[in-house]
């Protein structure tokens, strides 16, 4: 897979604050509508876990809920601590978060509060 994989994406050209949106109903229409049968599912989704960028947005057929109750999901080799990812590396080694871990997912947390609040303003 090349690195330009994002060209050939099912959801190629969609708003990206679709993707963002923390309703479950709409989480679920993404997974079907595009995820589902995306050529380059598997890429996105490393990616999505390298980044833990699932965490906050919907990517390669996760979201934060479905990759966390994934039995079979085991935290790839590239993530790591310091990372929002890393927390559910540790979650699912059942390991306590180690001090870069907390400190990337509070760090992610300011982020998507940030966003929020930026979309909030223009919004009004």
């Amino acid at each position: 897979m090349t690195r330009h994989w994002h060209e050939n994406a099912a959801c190629k050209g969609t708003a990206l604050d679709l993707f963002t949106d923390q309703n479950l109903q709409t989480q679920a229409w993404i997974l079907t509508t595009f995820c589902a049968q995306c050529p380059v599912r598997a890429a996105c989704e490393e990616e999505s876990a390298r980044m833990g960028d699932y965490m906050w947005t919907v990517r390669g057929n996760m979201t934060a809920a479905n990759a966390a109750s994934r039995e079979e999901w085991v935290a790839p080799s590239f993530i790591r601590c310091g990372t929002p990812a890393g927390k559910y590396a540790h979650k699912h080694a059942g390991e306590p978060l180690c001090t870069p871990c907390k400190a990337a997912v509070r760090g992610a947390q300011r982020e998507r509060y940030r966003r929020n609040k930026t979309k909030e303003q223009t919004n009004e």
